[in-house]
């Protein structure tokens, strides 16, 4: 398991919206939904509580969702939404009570027009959006 897990801000960005948080990877393309419980581990990973801190917590309070929630972020680590830090962890006591498994969703059908990068990448002479070239 990872020591310690971060945001990563170069390649993605987050947007909480009520319980759900969006993420936006834009190296892949790929875009992500998280409910709750989901959204509060993503958010205590990235306040720096240490995944097996966490995971041993979980499995104090309901054993049978702890292998859920490893791989919930393994997935997050695999999707290039987190990464590995080096920050101090943190240790304030956690408020978390799991009842059910977070997931993620994860999308891809608009892959190539988020690596496109719509916003920015555009030419009179070859239209909107520019695909970028693989180099």
């Amino acid at each position: 398991m990872y020591n310690l897990l971060t945001f990563n801000e170069i390649d993605c960005q987050r947007e909480k919206f009520g319980s759900d948080l969006v993420l936006l990877n834009f190296k892949t393309g790929s875009y992500m939904n998280v409910v709750d419980p989901g959204t509060t581990v993503v958010e205590l990973l990235i306040d720096g509580v240490s995944p097996s801190r966490l995971l041993d917590h979980i499995a104090k309070a309901e054993p049978d969702l702890r292998a859920a929630t490893e791989a919930f972020i393994s997935e997050l680590v695999a999707n290039e939404v987190l990464v590995e830090s080096n920050e101090t962890p943190n240790t304030k006591p956690i408020n978390l009570e799991l009842k059910m498994p977070p997931t993620l969703q994860i999308f891809s059908d608009m892959a190539d027009l988020i690596k496109a990068d719509p916003i920015h990448e555009a030419d009179d002479s070859m239209g909107w959006p520019v695909m970028k070239t693989e180099k």
